[in-house]
């Protein structure tokens, strides 16, 4: 049932779940939390260590709030539809462990 119900909900979201609004809210909340990564030393420090591990440069950690501005829904709903696919997820099933008698056999 949960894995019906999950791939209904990717159906659900890949035609057309994806709204401009939610676009644009997740791009303001993104920028936000850059700006207030700034405020600590901690964060700032882990954001420039991880973008330079990737290959970034200073000047690309600090046009984030600029590239991230320009991304379209239409960008996102077409990443989604490459990411999630039929096969981008497993299914995993948890069986109790097999019972043992009073005797230890």
């Amino acid at each position: 049932q949960a894995e019906a119900a999950y791939t209904k909900a990717m159906d659900a979201l890949l035609k057309g779940g994806i709204t401009d609004a939610d676009v644009e809210q997740a791009k303001r909340r993104m920028i936000a939390r850059l700006a207030y990564a700034k405020d600590s030393p901690m964060s700032a420090a882990r954001a420039v260590g991880a973008a330079l591990a990737i290959d970034q440069t200073l000047d690309d950690i600090e046009n984030w709030p600029d590239e991230i501005a320009k991304i379209t829904a239409d960008q996102v709903r077409s990443a989604a539809r490459k990411l999630f696919t039929e096969y981008s997820s497993a299914t995993g099933i948890l069986l109790p462990p097999a019972s043992t008698d009073a005797a230890g056999g």
